[in-house]
């Protein structure tokens, strides 16, 4: 399966099971310091994308055939860095999600 990231299409594997990956397998990095400390669902909300005019988090979103995601927007920019700052001074809001199997969240 194909998807396209900011108009680059990407091949898709059957072994890549979020956004986060398969945009890291074609060198595009979106940030997600939940789901690298195996935390899931959009705990930071970092990782935000649009896809189709919604908002999605790449760590929780599973890849589609000819998916259209944009990643490098200034609006989105922003609201990255701003969830980031608020992530790294512990002021993230409370999660819903599948935390690490310690159960502790964000």
């Amino acid at each position: 399966m194909k998807i396209i990231i900011d108009g680059v299409s990407i091949q898709v594997s059957n072994e890549e099971h979020n956004i986060v990956e398969v945009a890291r397998s074609a060198g595009i990095g979106i940030p997600a310091p939940c789901y690298a400390n195996n935390r899931k669902g959009g705990c930071c909300k970092v990782c935000l994308i649009e896809i189709n005019g919604e908002h999605k988090y790449a760590c929780g979103t599973q890849p589609k055939d000819k998916m259209n995601i944009i990643f490098k927007r200034d609006d989105l920019d922003k609201i990255r860095k701003n969830r980031m700052i608020k992530y790294l001074e512990g002021e993230s809001e409370p999660c819903n999600c599948n935390c690490g199997s310690g159960g502790d969240c964000c």
